[in-house]
C-alpha cells in the first residue's frame, strides 16, 4: 500500500498542485458567505470604470471616442494584471491568494439571492421588487416593464449571470488559474459599466464589449452545450439551433434558447436602453415566464453548474497527474 501510494498516489497530486483545493475552497466559502453588494470589490472596479468613462468621454467624434475607450480600457486592465501578476509572486501564501481572488471573483451566490428574491416577488406580482432587483444587473429600462416583460428579464438575467459570472469564471480558473479568472471578471465590469446599447457608450466601449465577448464564448458554448443534454431539448434541437442564430451572442442565444424550448418559456423580444426600442430575437415558446418556471430554470442551472465543476475537477486533476 506504501509502495501505490509513492508510486503515483499523493497529496499534491490529489489536490492537482492546488488547483483543485483552492477551487473547492472557494466555491464552498463564497456560497455561504455573504457579502455587501456596495462593498465588494467587483462593484467598487465597475464603479471606478464608470467615473473614469465620465472624465474621458467627451465629445461627439466616434473616432476620437473609440480610441478614447481603447486607452481608457488598456488604463484599466493593464495596472491591474501587472498588480495581480506582482503580488501573486510576493505572497507568503500563494493557496492564500489564489484562494481569495477566485472566491472575490466568482458570482454564483448573487444569482442563487436574485432567483430566490425575484421568485417571490413574481409569485406576489410585486412589480417595484422586480424592477429594483433587476436595476442591479441590467443596463435595459425596467421602469415601464410589464409582469410578463419581468418575468422574462428574470429568466434571462439568471441565465446569463451563471454564463458570465460562475461560469466563465471557473472556465478561465482552470485555464490560466486565479489571476486568469480574476481577469475575466475585471472585463465583464468594465464592459457591463461602458454599454454599447447606450449613446455614449457606442464607440467608447466597442474594445471592451469585444474583447469580453471573445473571452467569454468558449465557456459560454460549453455550458450551452450542457443545457441541451436532456431529451425536451433534443427533441426540439433543430429550433434552439435556429433561434440561436438570430441572437446577437451565439453561444448565451443556444443557452437562452435551449432553457426557453425546454420550458415553453417566452423569452427574448424588444428592450428599451435609454428610451430607445432595440428589437432582439424572439426564443423559446409562448408561455410567460412565472415564479414556478424561474424556480425550474434556477434548478436547471444548478444543477447544470455542478456537472460543469464535476468535469471541470476531472480535468484539472488529469492535466495535473492526479488520476
Amino acid at each position: 500500500m506504501n509502495e501505490a501510494w509513492h508510486s503515483g498516489i499523493s497529496l499534491d497530486t490529489i489536490y492537482a498542485d492546488g488547483s483543485v483545493l483552492v477551487l473547492c475552497a472557494a466555491l464552498l466559502a463564497h456560497l455561504l458567505i455573504p457579502i455587501p453588494r456596495e462593498l465588494h470589490p467587483i462593484t467598487l472596479w465597475r464603479k471606478f470604470a464608470g467615473l473614469l468613462a465620465n472624465k474621458v468621454n467627451q465629445g461627439n467624434d466616434p473616432n476620437y471616442q473609440r480610441f478614447a475607450g481603447s486607452l481608457s480600457w488598456l488604463m484599466l486592465m493593464l495596472p491591474a494584471a501587472a498588480l495581480l501578476i506582482a503580488v501573486s509572486n510576493l505572497v507568503w501564501e500563494p493557496l492564500v491568494f489564489q484562494f481569495t481572488l477566485l472566491f472575490f471573483s466568482l458570482g454564483w451566490r448573487e444569482q442563487e439571492v436574485f432567483a430566490r428574491q425575484s421568485g417571490q416577488a413574481l409569485a406576489q406580482e410585486d412589480k417595484a421588487s422586480l424592477r429594483m432587483s433587476l436595476s442591479h444587473f441590467l443596463n435595459r429600462d425596467c421602469a415601464t416593464l410589464s409582469l410578463l416583460g419581468l418575468g422574462k428579464a428574470c429568466v434571462e438575467t439568471l441565465t446569463l449571470g451563471h454564463l458570465r459570472n460562475v461560469t466563465g469564471v471557473l472556465f478561465w480558473f482552470a485555464v490560466a488559474g486565479p489571476i486568469g479568472a480574476a481577469l475575466f471578471r475585471l472585463c465583464g465590469e468594465v464592459a457591463r459599466a461602458w454599454p454599447v446599447h447606450y449613446r455614449q457608450y457606442k464607440t467608447f466601449g466597442q474594445l471592451a464589449r469585444t474583447i469580453y465577448a471573445l473571452l467569454e464564448w468558449l465557456p459560454s458554448t460549453l455550458f450551452s452545450l450542457l443545457l441541451l443534454l436532456n431529451q425536451q431539448s433534443l427533441s426540439c434541437l433543430s429550433t434552439i439551433v435556429n433561434q440561436a442564430k438570430t441572437w446577437r451572442n451565439k453561444s448565451s442565444g443556444t443557452a437562452l434558447a435551449s432553457l426557453g424550448n425546454q420550458y415553453q418559456l417566452s423569452l427574448g423580444g424588444p428592450a428599451l436602453y435609454q428610451g430607445q426600442k432595440l428589437e432582439r430575437a424572439k426564443l423559446g415558446g409562448k408561455i410567460a415566464p412565472s415564479a414556478i418556471h424561474l424556480s425550474q430554470v434556477a434548478t436547471k442551472l444548478r444543477n447544470s453548474q455542478y456537472l460543469f465543476i464535476v468535469l471541470l475537477l476531472i480535468t484539472l486533476a488529469l492535466a495535473n497527474g492526479g488520476i
